[in-house]
């Protein structure tokens, strides 16, 4: 059988071929809003964090604008904008920003952060991005640019191509690239559904050569992150609950229990620790 890697339809194929065999190919996790919800009132929380995503902005800023995609007075669409970490310094620089998120609890950070400076040039929707009808709400080829930053708003192949068809000048996606680490969830995973947990998501390469395949010309760089957070053991345990429910038949207490007893196991000093490790990649590239 003859295989056109050249095809956008093989790389679509390829795409959700991935996505059925990883931990985001279901309801549940950080599909939900739930799960956001949890993690809303503490999410970027703490000065070195605070100063990171400030920094990675500001860079994300100077990319778009050295590549004539951040135009002045830009209409700017952030999907997944979570606590505004994208959408409040576009505003500071005059973009008129629609701020999407599925998540009530990040909406709400969202609004508290929103300043006097801001607050004309920020439109806080909450809406899933995967039912959102681009020509029904004359959003399609509506924003000078559409952003997606590290959101599950963007899973597929069809979740991603609807930010290219938002668009009618310039996007920008930041992903994961490659296999990311986090082994206290693996671990939890197993001692919950007793398998190790699958590979954690798809890799934005394939979103970059979907784009070359349509004949567009992406851009992408890749940095290394690593995140490190401590919380007491019965907010871990209420947020893994929420993320693990629906993949067990234990009803929401006893899933608790159980995964609080574990957490008491590896706890120190009535602390759980956690990292997340791996590499991103950030792509912008031009609308035909």
């Amino acid at each position: 059988m003859e295989v056109d890697i050249q095809s956008p339809e093989f790389w679509i194929e390829q795409w959700e071929g991935l996505l059925a065999q990883t931990a985001w190919s279901g309801k549940y996790g950080y599909t939900t809003p739930g799960v956001w919800d949890l993690m809303a009132a503490d999410y970027g929380s703490g000065t070195r964090q605070a100063n990171r995503r400030a920094n990675e902005t500001d860079l994300l800023i100077g990319i778009l604008e050295d590549r004539g995609l951040f135009p002045e007075a830009a209409r700017v669409l952030d999907v997944g904008c979570g606590t505004g970490r994208i959408a409040i310094p576009f505003a500071l620089r005059g973009a008129d920003v629609t701020a999407l998120d599925f998540s009530e609890g990040m909406l709400s950070r969202l609004r508290e952060n929103i300043t006097d400076e801001t607050v004309h040039r920020i439109r806080p929707v909450q809406a899933n991005w995967d039912e959102i009808d681009l020509e029904r709400k004359n959003w399609h080829k509506s924003f000078d640019l559409v952003v997606a930053c590290m959101t599950p708003a963007i899973r597929t192949p069809a979740s991603f191509l609807k930010l290219h068809r938002a668009s009618r000048h310039g996007c920008c996606f930041r992903g994961w690239a490659g296999k990311r680490e986090d082994p206290l969830l693996e671990s939890i995973w197993t001692h919950i559904l007793g398998e190790p947990m699958p590979v954690m998501g798809w890799d934005i390469t394939l979103a970059f050569n979907l784009l070359r395949a349509m004949d567009l010309s992406p851009t992408i760089e890749f940095s290394d992150v690593c995140w490190e957070r401590e919380e007491g053991i019965n907010k871990a345990a209420a947020f893994f609950a929420g993320y693990f429910a629906g993949l067990t038949d234990d009803p929401p207490e006893t899933l608790k229990n159980k995964i609080l007893v574990f957490l008491e196991e590896i706890s120190e000093n009535g602390l759980i620790r956690r990292r997340t490790a791996g590499q991103t990649g950030t792509m912008t590239w031009s609308v035909k």
